[in-house]
């Protein structure tokens, strides 16, 4: 890790001129509380850039950029899922989009993901010797300093913004219940979103996609009176929050070894039909140190409930469920059957399968 520090410090205009003018190869890792950008550079020039928020993916903003329906974006998921591909290839191979298009959206997505960094006024960032996938690698690369000129322009932008919109938490509703038309893409999915009162924050959790872009369109709706702000509300540092120092020296000391656990994840999105039960009986005496969700979590585990049911759909809360399964599986506490015990034994009943050769049972009883 040979330069890292606080986007306070270094912003990020700094840290791209400095890549660029250096002609660095590698990857600018930033972090902000939950959230993660890598961007990617060759010899200078951003090739690629990776976000861990679903908000921001591909296919989000392929919908906000009116390119494709909900229901052929989902059709083209499944079969990446099914195919082991990258979006823009299926697309491509099932001739919804020309290459010329995906190539060019791909882009300007990159763009946005950079540029919307520029917005972040805290955070943590490191540079490692890291190469992307080389299926995330653009057909070509964006010129950085070019994009550093345009994010500044962002930055002036969002303050004339902010005098509407002042913070996330801010009240707003539609001006009226009727659907205006004649709306672009993303204004319209911005108005469709929001069928009740609820903060800017909210909204922009519904909609996706580039921040910026969606701050400017909900600010062009409110100066044309589609949309009107209820109450100021309280502004929150949450989404500024300033991650201590020691979290960077510790994820920089830990980033080979957590590179190494994120490729021996298990995928329990492909497991989700099995059903967990205790291997060994849960140690009461241990679970005081947990926090009272997790406790709730595992207490479920019961030998009836499948992995699907248990996991929530919020994805923080799951990454820590999840992680509460790993160690328990990696112990030998916890144990993974086809179907709920009570199904096997039915089955084995009507089988008449012998108490000896039903092998869950064990199992079974420490829930």
């Amino acid at each position: 890790m040979e330069f890292s520090g606080r986007l306070a410090s270094f912003p990020i205009a700094e840290l791209l001129g400095w890549a660029a003018n250096d002609r660095r190869s590698g990857a600018l890792v930033l972090r902000r509380t939950s959230r993660e950008k890598r961007v990617y550079f060759d010899s200078g020039e951003i090739v690629a850039c990776l976000t861990d928020s679903t908000t921001e993916f591909y296919g989000q903003h392929l919908l906000l950029e009116g390119h494709l329906d909900p229901n052929t974006l989902t059709r083209c998921l499944v079969l990446c899922q099914e195919k082991s591909k990258r979006l823009g290839v299926v697309l491509v191979e099932q001739g919804i989009l020309p290459r010329d298009v995906v190539e060019y959206t791909l882009a300007e997505q990159l763009e946005d993901l950079v540029r919307d960094v520029f917005l972040w006024n805290r955070g943590i960032f490191f540079f490692q010797n890291e190469l992307p996938p080389a299926e995330d690698i653009l057909a070509e690369p964006i010129n950085t300093l070019a994009l550093v000129f345009e994010g500044a322009r962002w930055i002036d932008e969002l303050k004339r913004i902010r005098e509407t919109f002042t913070h996330d938490n801010l009240f707003i509703r539609r001006a009226t219940s009727q659907e205006p038309e004649g709306l672009g893409p993303r204004a319209a999915t911005i108005v469709r979103k929001l069928k009740n009162t609820m903060t800017v924050g909210q909204l922009y959790k519904l909609t996706g996609g580039s921040y910026f872009r969606f701050l400017t369109e909900a600010n062009e709706l409110a100066k044309q009176g589609l949309v009107k702000v209820l109450d100021q509300g309280k502004a929150t540092p949450k989404s500024t929050h300033e991650l201590p120092l020691s979290n960077l020296l510790l994820e920089q000391a830990a980033e080979e070894q957590m590179a190494h656990i994120h490729r021996d994840a298990i995928p329990f999105d492909v497991l989700e039909h099995l059903v967990p039960v205790w291997a060994t009986a849960p140690d009461e005496n241990t679970w005081p140190s947990l926090q009272e969700s997790e406790r709730a979590f595992l207490c479920q585990i019961d030998g009836r409930h499948r992995l699907g049911e248990l996991l929530s759909p919020d994805r923080d809360e799951r990454r820590l469920q999840t992680e509460l399964l790993i160690v328990r599986l990696r112990k030998g506490a916890l144990a993974l059957i086809p179907r709920p015990a009570e199904e096997l034994d039915a089955a084995a009943d009507e089988l008449d399968t012998p108490e000896p050769r039903r092998w869950w049972r064990p199992f079974w009883k420490k829930t």
